[in-house]
C-alpha cells in the first residue's frame, strides 16, 4: 500500500516502423490488489529508492518488457545499420519462408483446433479414431522431431493396458516438461492442465473413476507460443505410477497438428527493431530519470553470440541516450545470474561468462553500473525467484551513480590489476568497501591456466584490504587467470564488506604484467 510507487506496463507489441503511440497501458499505484502484476525487480528497486531518498516524490516504473527477447529487437534500425524498410522486408521474407516450409510438410495449415470445440475435447474421446494420424518420437521438442518452425497446437494420443487392480487405485501420470502449455485427459476425463511453464515437470493425479481395466487412452493437447515446443521426454520417461506398479508410457504416440499460428507473433521478440518500434519509440517524449536493464539469456547461447553482445549492448545504450537527447542518461543493468549445473572442473569456455564480460565492458560508458547476480541464480531455473536482492543492488548502484550518494556502494569488488611473482598472482580490486571478505573458510572461484591451455581450480587467500593472492601447485607458470568464469560460478565467494559479490573477470595473458581483463 504505497501510492507513491506507480507502475505502467507497456503491452507486448511490435511494429515494422517506429510508432508514436503505445498499444495501451495504464498507471497503477502499488497496493495488494495491483502489485502482483508489477515487475518484481522494478518494484524492489523502487521500494529501496523510496526508503533511501529524502524527497517524498513518486517513483514511476515504466515496464517495457517481453520475456525471452534478444537485444536486437530493442534497438532502432539505424543503430543496427539498416533501415525500417529493409528490416520489414527481411522479416516478411522470413515469415513467408517458414510458412512455405510448413505447407510442404502439412498441406493446408489449420487455423482452428478441431480437437477442442466449445470446450469439448473431441480428440480426447477414447472412441475417437486416430488411425489417420502420424506418429512421433518424444524427443526434446517438435522441431527436433521433424516439425521445424511449428507454433500453435498439436495433440498426442497413446494407449496403455491396466489390470483390474490397477484401474481401481488412484495413480499419477508423469508427463515430463511440456513447452509451453498443456491439457491432459485419460479416457476423456480431464486429469490436469498447466499454463506457460516450459521448464516444469507435469505430474497429474488420476482418480480411479477415470480408469478402466484393459485399454486406456491418454490424450495430451500441447500449445506452443514460440521457440521450441512439445513434450520433452529426454529426462525422466513418461509413466503411469500406481501403488500396484508403474508403466512406461513409451508409445507408440499418435500425433496431429491442430492449429498453426501463421503470423509467428510470439517470436517477434527475436526479430531486430520490432519491439523498439512499438515499445520504446513511443516513450521517447516521456522524461525518464534512468534505465534499468535485465536481459541477455537469449544472446548467450554460444560464445560467439555472447562476444557480439558487447558491441550490441553499448550500441543500445547509446541508441537510447541519443533518442532521449540525454548523452549521460543513467543506465544500470543486472548481469546474468548463475544457471546450469556447476562445473566440476573449470570450463574451457562459457557463453554466460563471456556474456557477463560483454556486459562489464559497457562500464566504459559514463553514468553506468551493474548488479552482479552470480550468487542469486538457480541451476535449474533460468528465472531465479529472488527478485528483491536484484532490485536492491540495482537501486544501490543508482543511488551512488545517479543520485551522488557516496555512502551507498555502486559495485562489488572489481578487477583493477595484478602482479605476477613466479607462480603466484596477486590481484588488486576496487570497490571493496572497507575490505575484501569471503563467505567461506577459503576464497573460491579462481582458476589458473597452464602453458598447454588447460585450466585448473586455484587456491586463493585475501592478503590485504583489496588484494587476493592466487596460486595452484599444479601450475608453476600460469599464463591466464579467471574468476567466476562459468555459466554457474556458484563456488565464487569473494565479496566486499558491503556484501556485494565480486565482478567476474579473466586475464588473458599473464606474461604481460598489468594487462586488462
Amino acid at each position: 500500500n504505497d501510492p507513491m510507487i506507480r507502475h505502467f506496463k507497456v503491452p507486448r507489441s511490435w511494429a515494422y516502423t517506429p510508432a508514436d503511440t503505445l498499444a495501451g497501458g495504464a498507471w497503477d499505484a502499488a497496493s495488494p490488489e495491483t502489485v502482483g502484476q508489477f515487475s518484481g525487480v522494478g518494484y524492489a528497486f523502487a521500494q529501496h529508492l523510496r526508503a533511501m531518498l529524502e524527497d517524498d516524490v513518486a517513483i514511476g516504473i515504466v515496464n517495457s518488457t517481453w520475456g525471452g527477447s534478444r537485444i536486437e529487437p530493442w534497438m532502432s534500425a539505424a543503430a543496427l545499420g539498416t533501415t525500417p524498410e529493409e528490416a520489414e522486408a527481411a522479416e516478411k521474407a522470413r515469415v513467408n519462408a517458414r510458412l512455405a516450409g510448413l505447407r510442404d510438410l502439412l498441406g493446408e495449415l489449420p487455423a482452428e483446433d478441431a480437437g477442442l470445440v466449445d470446450g469439448a475435447a473431441l480428440w480426447a474421446d477414447p472412441a475417437y479414431d486416430d488411425s489417420s494420424w502420424g506418429t512421433i518420437e518424444l524427443g526434446a521438442n517438435w522441431e527436433s522431431a521433424g516439425y521445424p518452425d511449428l507454433d500453435g497446437v498439436a495433440w498426442y494420443r497413446t494407449t496403455f493396458e491396466l489390470t483390474e487392480e490397477q484401474a481401481d487405485l488412484p495413480a499419477f501420470v508423469i508427463l515430463g516438461m511440456i513447452d509451453d502449455s498443456d491439457q491432459a485427459w485419460i479416457n476423456g476425463v480431464s486429469i490436469g492442465s498447466t499454463d506457460m511453464a516450459y521448464n516444469r515437470e507435469r505430474r497429474y493425479r488420476v482418480r480411479p473413476s477415470a480408469l478402466r481395466p484393459g485399454r486406456n487412452v491418454l490424450a495430451i493437447r500441447v500449445e506452443d507460443f514460440g521457440g521450441g515446443g512439445g513434450i520433452n521426454a529426454t529426462g525422466n520417461p513418461l509413466s503411469f505410477q500406481s501403488p500396484s506398479g508403474s508403466l512406461l508410457l513409451d508409445g507408440p504416440w499418435r500425433f496431429k497438428v491442430a492449429r498453426v499460428d501463421a503470423d509467428f507473433s510470439f517470436d517477434k521478440n527475436q526479430i531486430p527493431t520490432l519491439l523498439y518500434n512499438a515499445m520504446i519509440a513511443p516513450l521517447q517524449p516521456f522524461p525518464v530519470r534512468g534505465v534499468i536493464w535485465y536481459q541477455g539469456e537469449s544472446n548467450a547461447g554460444t560464445v560467439d553470440d555472447a562476444k557480439a553482445y558487447e558491441d550490441l549492448f553499448a550500441g543500445l545504450i547509446q541508441n537510447w541516450r541519443s533518442d532521449w537527447a540525454s548523452p549521460e542518461l543513467p543506465f544500470f543493468w543486472a548481469q546474468l545470474a548463475a544457471y546450469h549445473e556447476e562445473d566440476t572442473e573449470p570450463p574451457a569456455e562459457s557463453p554466460w561468462a563471456t556474456h557477463r564480460a560483454s556486459q562489464t565492458a559497457a562500464l566504459e560508458l559514463p553514468a553506468t553500473g551493474q548488479a552482479i547476480l552470480t550468487d542469486l541464480g538457480d541451476a535449474r531455473d533460468i528465472h531465479p525467484r529472488n527478485k528483491k536482492d536484484v532490485g536492491i543492488r540495482l537501486a544501490q548502484t543508482a543511488l551512488n551513480v545517479a543520485y551522488g550518494r557516496e555512502d551507498v556502494p555502486r559495485s562489488g569488488p572489481t578487477y583493477a590489476g595484478y602482479e605476477l611473482n613466479e607462480s603466484r598472482v596477486t590481484v588488486t580490486f576496487d570497490h571493496v568497501g572497507e575490505a575484501l571478505m569471503s563467505s567461506g573458510d577459503a576464497v573460491e572461484g579462481f582458476a589458473l591456466q597452464s602453458e598447454d591451455g588447460t585450466w585448473a581450480w586455484a587456491s586463493a587467500e585475501i592478503t590485504g584490504p583489496n588484494t587476493v593472492s592466487v596460486y595452484a601447485a599444479s601450475i608453476p607458470a600460469p599464463v591466464g587467470l579467471r574468476f567466476a568464469w562459468a555459466d554457474n560460478p556458484s563456488r565464487a565467494n569473494l565479496y566486499a564488506s558491503n556484501d556485494r559479490p565480486a565482478v567476474p573477470f579473466q586475464i588473458g595473458d599473464l606474461t604481460n604484467r598489468g594487462s586488462s581483463p
